[in-house]
């Protein structure tokens, strides 16, 4: 359990220390490199781990399938980008472990990268540790590679890179087919300024769709809508993304973000409500909570802007950043103490020692 809490404590100790920012995204050099460093370090510590991880059975059988399988019977297996470093991973003799690292450094280079565009990357990054890093990234890989693959997206798309944008999106719905959600959003805000653009990510993901989520739509129904799959826990995970939401929705004209990504994120905002409310109408709450994993990461942008956000003073800043470390240390407790599911992930479990 150590290590989780290093995990927590580098950027709230760096984020105590960080300077003021008036605006988002200016983030020196020096600490562009220690983001990076993070996430590195994190993408070792979830390369490392054995047997840790909600998902872990699920995944080593995959890699065994994958061993025994030429190339062209892996990409059938599971998602064909994951597939394919499983397939890399088991040609080497690397086992999971080098396709479970890829993965992870994917997400975090998209929270840390994401993080950057905010005035307090490091309480962004912070928020992104308990719930983002560790249970989504040492839990559900493919879609923790998937999610950071869109949050990548969303940076070209704030720095107004249309084709950087829609290739993290096409290799997203590579890593797992459930990023085709994110599709509609990013056409809806990109169609308001280019025309071509939308009918490029509409091309695309219209291949995308029929190639990749078509074929699996029988398990995806079978595995949780036909049998009413309940996930432990959805409520309170709902419940992480719907409160930055409707805190970002009330205080909108105070939210700022790099170019077209400001209406993104509102959009992103209203689609945290309709999770919530689509919780209570549907059969299976895994199918939401699943879903609801790529709007999660609005907790990094509402955290990284919060000061903006509740109009705080300079003055009274530094008390705000202590009640944001309160309240990730909190989230974090719970879930290594008191979640359903922690003995997955704990204790941390490596394959050079216990940690």
């Amino acid at each position: 359990m150590t290590i989780y809490w290093i995990l927590l404590a580098i950027p709230a100790l760096i984020g105590l220390a960080y300077s003021f920012e008036e605006y988002p995204g200016w983030v020196s050099l020096g600490h562009r490199a220690m983001l990076f460093a993070f996430a590195v370090f994190y993408a070792i510590v979830a390369m490392l781990r054995f047997e840790v991880g909600g998902d872990w059975g699920a995944y080593a059988r995959m890699y065994e399938d994958v061993r025994m399988s030429s190339l062209g019977e892996s990409l059938t297996i599971t998602d064909p980008a994951f597939a394919l470093l499983l397939w890399l991973s088991a040609q080497l003799a690397l086992n999971i472990y080098v396709a479970n690292g890829i993965a992870a450094l994917l997400l975090a280079l998209g929270v840390v990268r994401l993080a950057s565009t905010t005035r307090n990357p490091w309480a962004a990054v912070m928020i992104s540790v308990p719930y983002l890093l560790i249970v989504v990234g040492m839990g559900y890989v493919r879609q923790g590679a998937a999610i950071g693959l869109v949050l990548l997206a969303v940076v070209a798309l704030g720095r107004g890179r249309s084709v950087q944008t829609m290739i993290n999106l096409a290799l997203a719905l590579a890593f797992h087919s459930t990023s085709i959600i994110v599709w509609p959003l990013f056409a809806a805000v990109m169609a308001r300024r280019n025309k071509l653009q939308v009918a490029a990510i509409t091309v695309v993901g219209t291949i995308g769709f029929l190639a990749l989520v078509s074929s699996r739509l029988g398990t995806f129904e079978a595995g949780y809508v036909d049998y009413t799959y309940d996930s432990s826990g959805a409520l309170v995970r709902l419940l992480m993304g719907l409160v930055p939401s409707l805190l970002l929705l009330a205080r909108y004209r105070s939210f700022t973000a790099p170019g077209p990504t400001r209406t993104l994120w509102l959009y992103v905002a209203l689609g945290n409500v309709a999770l919530f409310i689509a919780l209570g109408l549907v059969s299976s709450s895994t199918a939401v909570d699943r879903l609801a994993l790529y709007f999660a990461p609005i907790q990094v942008v509402v955290f990284g802007e919060m000061a903006a956000l509740v109009g705080s003073s300079r003055q009274t800043r530094i008390l705000l950043r202590f009640a944001l470390i309160a309240v990730a240390v909190a989230v974090q407790m719970v879930w290594l103490l008191y979640a359903t599911h922690a003995s997955y992930w704990v204790p941390y479990k490596t394959i050079l020692s216990d940690l």
